[in-house]
């Protein structure tokens, strides 16, 4: 028969079954937002879950309090008696350094053992669980409310417990106010008066420690500079002995009211000059080294030098670091054992630099020494030069003008006796409160919105990492969103669920049976109940394909899946009856040559004279005009898969394949082919490339992502042209398909009948 002459007019949609491309960021969206929906339980169950845990907490937890007074460091001030070279190094990175020592020396232990000296703070800690005190101490502690000064003699044990001062500097946060000369002291208690009490009397505590560590040193130059001066009193009283023992013995009484010219030779009177300077430089450096060695040369600062404010500075930081990581980490961890290394080094470097001061020290007075007894012994040569009547004169002078040297420099020691005494009544600190701590009103912590909030964020993330790795850890394709996000591709129909197992939710009815033959067929809905949802299905397929394309549309369709089972052969066999129902002509080929279901499923369709088909025809033994069978419903026919044989891929991949479906295509409005699946043999992909498009048919619940994703790759490596999915075995709700206006039969539209409906075909 020729095909009718009629002409079918389709209008494609704008929105046909062609990929669109939208923005990226749109689909990225739109997939999120669907995903959300999709598992909007588990996202409201991470979110109720965690913000009862956080209000759990809140509950729970203690609240704590903050509060914090505030120190100003102003810069220092060098005490009087310092050296010159001391004072000119007097300068910015200095007072940053002495900020930054201020800062360190607040979370100093010695400090917290002194404060909790105070009865209430140390009852505070004792009862929130800190070690106890021992017992040698306890009674002392608890019994005292005076605030002790920290000890000073590295020798001493603390008054507390290592517990308790921990427990205490961990309360404690010293902070220094960014670009300012200030220091912000926080404490943290559950009681708000005991947070300020602490704040507050930290505070009070460093500031008198050093009041006190400044009047010691006040103290200790003013004690120097008197032992000086009274050593310099009694050498002043011994020189006028002396000079008047040497007058008295020479009889010079009469010439100490002469002038210089009765004094002895020029030369003479410029060596006892330079001897005076000399004594006078000897006596500097002697006072000097005298000063240095009363000090310890790892306590004091008299030695020091800008070598040494510098190693000091960078002790204090490093210090200040072990300390405050000492808070953190044990002594074991390496960053610990560096600054303690570091620490070490920079001790050791100072003592060195002390020493090597020192030496100098020791260094300038031998060689001033030297040089007055050089001087002592040029005056005596002189001495001997000159008359022993002159001689005696000039001894005189000597004597003389050394006891006025003594008398000045003795003078000078008395000035800065006066200015030291003043500093020390009038000693003002560097470092002063200026704002002490309120008791705080509100708890600080827990922070209880917050706390929700950020428990309802980490719940919403939560659930949606959760439904994310759900959605990914699903193997197979459930929803038509599904199937169109996966895989890009327009989906042209969807099966629901009508397969005869337990699993169904529609009741099959019996298989009908051929008036005129008397066989049976049943899996065949659109012949089964035309009118059924499931014929209504594949009649929107057939639309969908014949809208697919108006220039090119498809005749020749090649119907696969990735694997077996996946109900290809159902869908070629219900579709064709479809077009067929439609007046089209429609020829369907059984290419599956190595199964042949589609020939065993429609062989009560039609009569075969022969067992040839399209393995006989490829091979060369059945003419296709021959192989042609007619079926028992109009404008359908059929080519059966003939033969087996052993070489199935060899032969649809010859050129007589591709002849036969152009011989056909003069005589049919559409040609359907069942073959193989994708994935096990290569016949699906030697066929579509024969053929005009492909319907890629992939089933809910049972075809994995991974299997129907590396299918649809080997058909596009094939160069295959791709029309678009059909879902097979779509999941349903219980009844979706058996309840509405349509009546519990509409599936089927069968009567009742155990033996099934008539149909005359």
């Amino acid at each position: 028969m020729k095909p009718s002459d009629q002409t079918i007019t389709v209008v494609l949609p704008s929105n046909g079954f062609e990929a669109s491309n939208p923005a990226d960021t749109h689909q990225t969206l739109l997939a999120a937002i669907k995903l959300v929906a999709q598992y909007r339980t588990y996202i409201l169950a991470w979110i109720l879950c965690l913000m009862g845990l956080a209000l759990l907490y809140c509950r729970l937890t203690t609240p704590k309090y903050q509060a914090s007074a505030t120190l100003e460091v102003l810069p220092s001030n060098p005490v009087v008696s310092l050296t010159s070279t001391e004072l000119a190094t007097h300068s910015q990175k200095n007072n940053i350094e002495h900020y930054r020592t201020i800062v360190a020396k607040l979370s100093l232990p010695s400090l917290a053992d002194s404060v909790l000296s105070s009865v209430p703070i140390h009852r505070h800690f004792a009862a929130n669980g800190a070690t106890t005190p021992d017992s040698s101490h306890t009674d002392v502690d608890i019994s005292q409310s005076k605030i002790h000064e920290p000890a000073t003699s590295t020798n001493s044990s603390f008054k507390h417990s290592t517990g308790e001062i921990s427990a205490y500097l961990s309360a404690l946060q010293i902070l220094p106010m960014h670009e300012t000369n200030l220091v912000s002291i926080t404490a943290s208690a559950s009681d708000p008066y005991i947070a300020q009490l602490i704040a507050n009397t930290h505070s009070r505590t460093f500031v008198r420690y050093l009041n006190k560590n400044s009047r010691a040193k006040l103290t200790a130059n003013l004690n120097l500079l008197k032992s000086q001066a009274l050593a310099l009193n009694e050498q002043i009283q011994q020189s006028e002995q002396a000079l008047t023992s040497y007058a008295k013995q020479h009889q010079l009484v009469l010439l100490k009211s002469d002038n210089s010219s009765a004094l002895p030779h020029q030369q003479i009177q410029s060596l006892a000059t330079k001897l005076a300077d000399a004594t006078a430089t000897r006596i500097k450096s002697e006072t000097a080294l005298k000063g240095a060695a009363e000090y310890s040369l790892k306590e004091s600062s008299f030695l020091d030098n800008d070598i040494i404010y510098h190693l000091r500075g960078d002790l204090s930081q490093a210090e200040a670091e072990y300390a405050s990581l000492g808070s953190q980490v044990t002594d074991a961890y390496p960053g610990m054992r560096e600054l303690k290394a570091k620490i070490s080094s920079l001790t050791k470097a100072i003592q060195i630099e002390r020493n090597q001061n020192l030496r100098s020290l020791k260094t300038q007075f031998e060689a001033d020494l030297a040089n007055e007894q050089s001087l002592k012994k040029q005056i005596d040569i002189e001495k001997l030069k000159v008359h022993r009547s002159a001689r005696a004169m000039l001894e005189y002078d000597v004597l003389r003008r050394r006891a006025a040297s003594l008398k000045k420099l003795h003078a000078t020691l008395q000035q800065e006796m006066i200015v030291t005494e003043t500093a020390k009544a009038i000693i003002t600190p560097n470092v002063s409160i200026i704002d002490y701590a309120q008791e705080p009103l509100y708890p600080t912590s827990p922070r209880k919105n917050i706390v929700v909030i950020l428990a309802a964020v980490l719940g919403l993330a939560g659930g949606v990492i959760t439904s994310y790795i759900k959605h990914l850890a699903k193997n197979s394709i459930e929803t038509i969103e599904e199937a169109k996000t996966e895989f890009s591709l327009p989906v042209l129909g969807a099966l629901p669920h009508f397969y005869d197992d337990h699993r169904s939710t529609i009741s099959l009815p019996a298989p009908i049976q051929l008036t005129r033959e008397g066989k049976t067929i049943a899996n065949i809905p659109s012949l089964v109940a035309p009118q059924s949802i499931l014929a209504e299905a594949l009649r929107t397929i057939r639309a969908n394909v014949l809208l697919s394309s108006l220039d090119y549309p498809p005749r020749i369709i090649l119907i696969s899946s990735a694997l077996k089972g996946e109900g290809k052969t159902t869908i070629v066999s219900n579709l064709a009856i479809t077009l067929a129902r439609a007046n089209l002509r429609t020829l369907v080929i059984d290419a599956d040559l190595r199964a042949a279901q589609l020939s065993d499923m429609m062989q009560p369709l039609y009569t075969s004279e022969n067992n040839g088909g399209v393995s006989d025809i490829l091979l060369g033994k059945l003419s296709s005009d021959k192989a042609v069978l007619t079926t028992q419903i109009p404008d359908l026919d059929i080519i059966p898969a003939g033969t087996r044989t052993t070489n199935p891929a060899e032969l649809l991949g010859t050129a007589a394949m591709k002849v036969l479906l152009e011989e056909q295509r003069e005589f049919y409005d559409f040609i359907l082919l069942d073959s193989p699946p994708v994935l096990p043999v290569a016949d699906g992909l030697l066929l579509s490339r024969t053929v005009d498009g492909v319907l890629f048919v992939i089933r809910c619940n049972k075809t994995s992502r991974m299997s129907a994703h590396l299918a649809k790759e080997h058909l596009q490596n094939a160069k295959a042209r791709i029309l678009g999915i059909i879902l097979n075995d779509v999941p349903s709700p219980t009844n979706a398909y058996e309840t509405g206006p349509y009546g519990s039969n509409y599936l089927y539209q069968t009567d009742s009948s155990n033996q099934g409906p008539m149909v005359d075909v």
